[in-house]
Parts: structure tokens; C-alpha cells; sequence
């Protein structure tokens, strides 16, 4: 079981309190519980939750420039290995979000021109030393009034070059 948590979230109701609820849940159902930082854009923030007790978080550097996304992803999987924590990252923007979009077309997201370059992504997760990478091929947060539209191609060019990466 992975429990996602967002960093609005982390904020609303504090690092500690939400590791501690994680374990609690841990406790009672007696099975593996996984907390994710989901979406971290700030570099802060993703150490206080590898500090605070988080299993796992993914670093969204969507936002910024790629080689700052590459020297902030570097220093971050760095900081999150020395304590034994895996690390997530993207650098494109992954379109939707948990509200609801069951009246939207996937239409107006699945802009090929924005999905994830297999090539630059090998050069970020060789470079950044990251564990997971999470690419944008057409998938989107969210449910849609139509199915989303995967573009396989890119994402068999992602595992072919990046074989060591989830």
C-alpha cells in the first residue's frame, strides 16, 4: 500500500503527524505501508519529509530549467540514498490532477510536443542518479470523459535507454 501525500498536504497536517498516521495504519492492518512525498517541487520540502520519516519521495522538476533540474535532482538523490530513501523525478509536466475531469476531453492534454524526449530523460537519470523517473507519453492524473490515449513508442524508447530505472 503506497499513501500519497502531496505537499500541501505535508504542510496542512504536518511531516510528522502524517509518518505517524502512516504507522498507525501500518500497525492496525498489519501489511507494509509506503509514504510518498508525491510531487515535491521544493527541495525543502523533500528533505524535510526524508528527514521527517517518509519512505519515498518524488521530486517534480517539471518547473524548471534542465540543468537546474538536473543539479537539484543530483543533490537531492544524493541526500535522499544517504538515508536509505528512493527518489522519484520527472521533468515534464504530467497534465490533469485529482479534481474532477470526467466533463474534459484528454484531447486538450495529449500534446505529443510536450511528452518526455527518451533522450533527454536517459541524460537527467544518468546524470541525477535517480531511482524512478516518471515520463509523460499521453498517461494523466485523473479520470476524463475518454480514455487517455498512451503512446507506447515513447515510453518502449524510455525502458530501451534507461533499463535500469523503474
Amino acid at each position: 500500500v503506497i499513501i500519497e501525500c502531496s505537499p500541501g498536504e505535508a504542510r496542512y497536517a504536518g511531516i510528522k503527524q502524517m509518518v505517524a498516521l502512516a504507522r498507525a495504519f501500518e500497525d492496525e492492518v498489519q501489511i507494509p505501508i509506503i509514504l510518498n512525498l508525491d510531487h515535491g517541487t521544493d527541495p525543502d520540502t523533500v528533505k524535510k519529509a526524508i528527514d521527517g520519516g517518509f519512505d519515498y519521495v518524488h521530486f517534480d522538476a517539471g518547473e524548471l530549467p534542465f540543468e537546474e533540474a538536473i543539479k537539484t535532482a543530483k543533490k537531492l538523490a544524493a541526500y535522499a540514498h544517504k538515508k536509505g530513501i528512493p527518489i522519484e523525478s520527472e521533468i515534464d509536466h504530467i497534465e490533469g490532477s485529482s479534481a474532477d475531469h470526467t466533463s474534459e476531453s484528454t484531447e486538450k492534454y495529449a500534446i505529443k510536443a510536450k511528452y518526455t524526449d527518451p533522450k533527454r530523460a536517459r541524460k537527467y537519470i544518468q546524470e541525477t542518479g535517480i531511482d524512478v523517473f516518471a515520463g509523460f507519453f499521453g498517461n494523466m492524473h485523473g479520470i476524463y470523459a475518454e480514455p487517455k490515449h498512451l503512446d507506447f513508442e515513447v515510453l518502449s524508447e524510455l525502458r530501451t535507454l534507461n533499463p535500469h530505472v523503474f
